[in-house]
């Protein structure tokens, strides 16, 4: 992994030179994933490929003044999501898509936006939930799902043993599961099942 962003920070070192191979094999690698992530946006590939063109003109054209401050693969994504955001509000504003041309079912389908509500409202009933547990019960949980800590960090931090962090996710899912049966979809998933 240290690898490949070693290889992207040399990619857009070479790109800021003027290097337009360097562009090309960028482009290469992250096109297909960008694009995938675009249309997971506008649910329109077209809008998809020119969001993700969009990106690599745009770093083009900044060569020279860029400065990625994260990886570049971050860089990337969040790129494509601005271009995508700017060109899904230029198409509304613009009126480009009739009500006809939306496809049969397109209304309800599920966003990234819905799935983002409903964690928001799963993450508040297990705060709640969470408030009726132990202390130290509490923490561990917290740290485990929310901070994405290990057992072994836990404990260390805690100064408790890992079989004691075990204990404490055991007892927290099992009452968060009793508790939020409605909730049982987002409960099996890997957000509490590790």
């Amino acid at each position: 992994m240290k690898a490949a962003a070693q290889e992207d920070k040399q990619l857009i070192a070479s790109i800021g030179l003027g290097d337009e191979a360097a562009l090309q094999v960028l482009l290469r690698k992250y096109s297909p994933h960008l694009c995938q992530f675009a249309d997971s946006i506008l649910h329109r590939h077209d809008l998809a490929q020119e969001a993700v063109a969009n990106v690599f003109i745009t770093l083009w054209q900044r060569r020279e003044i860029l400065h990625i401050k994260t990886n570049v693969r971050a860089y990337l994504f969040t790129a494509a999501c601005h271009h995508s955001l700017k060109l899904h509000r230029s198409q509304i504003h613009a009126g480009d898509i009739s009500i006809d041309e939306v496809p049969a079912g397109e209304f309800m389908r599920k966003t990234a936006a819905d799935s983002e509500l409903q964690y928001r409202e799963f993450a508040d009933a297990v705060e709640s939930m969470l408030k009726t547990l132990p202390t130290e019960c509490q923490q561990v949980f917290r740290m485990n799902c929310f901070e994405n800590l290990r057992y072994k960090d836990i404990a260390c931090a805690l100064g408790i043993s890992v079989s004691v962090v075990q204990k404490h996710m055991t007892h927290a899912r099992r009452k968060i599961a009793a508790a939020l049966p409605d909730w049982s979809d987002f409960i099996n998933k890997d957000w509490l099942s590790r």
